[in-house]
């Protein structure tokens, strides 16, 4: 009796074990998207004349999370647990601005290292003021943002810039469209740059033709 009892035992743990087992719902797979773009032209300085310090890129709340965020209707966004930014939104969008300023512009980006007082330096100040991804529809960043001159204690202007990119299905064509969006904001920061050098006067609003 006794014998019988521990076969029924262990029959009933193996199977209570094989139910579990079939039961479980398998581990979805995490992938990562980047806003820094695939490029072999490397973002080497050929103007030593000044250069530039990308400050800390300002994002919303909603959006400052691991998770890739999307747009799934009118007031509703929803993060993806298994759609990741390989760092944060912030560090993403700040590395993508000084790639790109430093590759339009051919200068160093000192941001975080000492300064040489006789080399002029433009500080880059970027607030993202919305941030949306919809996938197989727009990948749309809207921000501000300010150019001023290191030595200058006047308070700069403050321009606005928006790109919407068309994207395709996927979240890659997603990552994509925002690389193609923080590229266009970086031209338009970039032209202003250009336009004060070529002055002499303070950055300005200026707006380039895309």
């Amino acid at each position: 009796m006794i014998i019988r009892t521990s076969r029924r035992l262990r029959s009933l743990v193996t199977l209570l074990a094989l139910s579990a087992s079939a039961c479980a719902t398998p581990q979805s797979v995490t992938s990562y998207y980047t806003l820094m773009p695939d490029n072999s032209a490397a973002a080497t300085a050929t103007d030593s004349s000044y250069q530039i310090e990308v400050m800390k890129v300002d994002v919303p709340m909603q959006v400052d999370v691991p998770q890739i965020v999307v747009r799934t209707g009118a007031g509703e966004l929803v993060p993806v647990d298994s759609r990741r930014w390989i760092a944060p939104l912030s560090n993403e969008l700040h590395g993508a601005l000084s790639w790109n300023l430093t590759r339009t512009l051919g200068v160093r980006d000192v941001a975080g290292f000492g300064r040489n007082n006789s080399t002029p330096i433009y500080r880059v100040n970027l607030r993202i003021q919305r941030f949306d991804s919809a996938p197989g529809a727009y990948a749309r960043i809207d921000a501000l943002w300010s150019v001023r001159l290191s030595n200058n204690d006047a308070a700069p202007a403050v321009c606005s810039s928006s790109a919407n990119i068309s994207v395709g299905a996927g979240y890659a064509s997603l990552a994509q469209g925002h690389q193609k969006a923080i590229a266009q904001i970086s031209e338009e920061i970039a032209a202003s740059i250009r336009t004060a050098r070529s002055t002499g006067r303070a950055p300005s609003c200026v707006t380039s033709a895309q």
